[in-house]
């Protein structure tokens, strides 16, 4: 891609659970936290939304709270409801937003509960994943789609990292409303994790399509393994791609995608190509001193360089698909 395509890439969104310190997690929170500060120094307006987690202080970390709250349409098969979110605001070298709602506070762990929440609760056990996932997942995604709608943001590109926000895309072409609003908006969904259970799926198919408002279509085309797929979902709406070229070779040229539910060779069955992010940071390629390091830049900003114009290249080609 030409360096005039990539510098018409203005204002960049992007959506995650998890970020750098302000959560606990794996490489995705480091991986998007310098993505984002790379992607800032260039000149680029970035913004980071996330969920308010119990276990975080915003305050302390330079969080303010934004005269700004909004209900969210959350209902449940057979019955209509909304949640209330209100938003927190810190500038750094990105605009990052937190999602203030009950259904995050009350989590104290970041995908599955504590020793606390199962002493307190007897239907809940230490380290078992929070039940209430796909709903989590929604509301986040829903809530940041309201969120730049109320401050007026339209966001050429949506960068939605793994399965737990590979579903915004298709929020926003399958509502009419929204789908106007980011009429011009490109979305990319990287998968960090595409073992079968991270996938984000979920066997409840009214409950989906309730909460999602997602039509029956859309739930019944993206079926993987009797569950309805977020991953799967987001193809017909998004360029993906892989947290590293290696891992999107595995995915669909090797008998080690049988790991995902056979999720890459599903996508390939749909002519997707999914395109492995460059030289992006691993463990498993630097060992993990070097990873600690890497990640800490020290003397390899250059890789994030690389791994920001690899972004920005599919950013373009995302703009370029149009999906309506």
């Amino acid at each position: 891609m030409g360096k005039e395509q990539r510098e018409r890439l203005k204002n960049i969104w992007v959506v995650t659970r998890e970020y750098g310190s302000l959560t606990n997690g794996g490489e995705v929170k480091d991986i998007v936290r310098l993505l984002a500060g790379a992607l800032a120094s260039s000149g680029r307006d970035v913004s980071v939304v996330l969920p308010f987690y119990g276990f975080m202080e915003p305050e302390k970390a330079g969080f303010s709270l934004l005269d700004l709250s909004f209900e969210v349409d959350m209902p449940y098969a057979g019955r209509e409801r909304r949640e209330f979110v209100k938003i927190w605001h810190k500038k750094k070298t990105a605009d990052i937003y937190l999602i203030d709602s009950p259904r995050f506070f009350e989590k104290k762990g970041l995908y599955s509960y504590t020793a606390a929440e199962a002493k307190k609760s007897a239907g809940l056990q230490q380290g078992s994943s929070h039940f209430d996932y796909f709903a989590m997942n929604i509301l986040l995604q829903k809530a940041a789609i309201c969120l730049m709608i109320s401050l007026g943001e339209k966001a050429d590109v949506i960068h939605c990292h793994d399965a737990h926000t590979a579903l915004l895309p298709a929020l926003i072409h399958e509502n009419e409303g929204f789908r106007q609003y980011f009429i011009k908006t490109g979305c990319l969904v990287t998968i960090y994790n595409a073992r079968a259970g991270a996938h984000q799926e979920i066997e409840d198919l009214p409950f989906a399509q309730a909460v999602s408002g997602l039509p029956a279509r859309v739930i019944d085309r993206n079926i993987l393994n009797k569950k309805f797929d977020p991953l799967l979902a987001a193809s017909d709406y998004a360029v993906m791609n892989t947290i590293s070229e290696n891992y999107a070779r595995q995915l669909t040229e090797t008998d080690e995608d049988e790991l995902s539910g056979w999720l890459g060779h599903v996508l390939m069955g749909r002519g997707v190509r999914l395109i492995g992010m460059t030289n992006t940071v691993s463990q498993d390629a630097l060992g993990r001193d070097n990873y600690k390091t890497a990640l800490g830049l020290s003397n390899k900003e250059y890789i994030w360089d690389e791994v920001m114009n690899s972004c920005l290249d599919l950013y373009v080609k995302a703009l370029a698909i149009n999906y309506t």
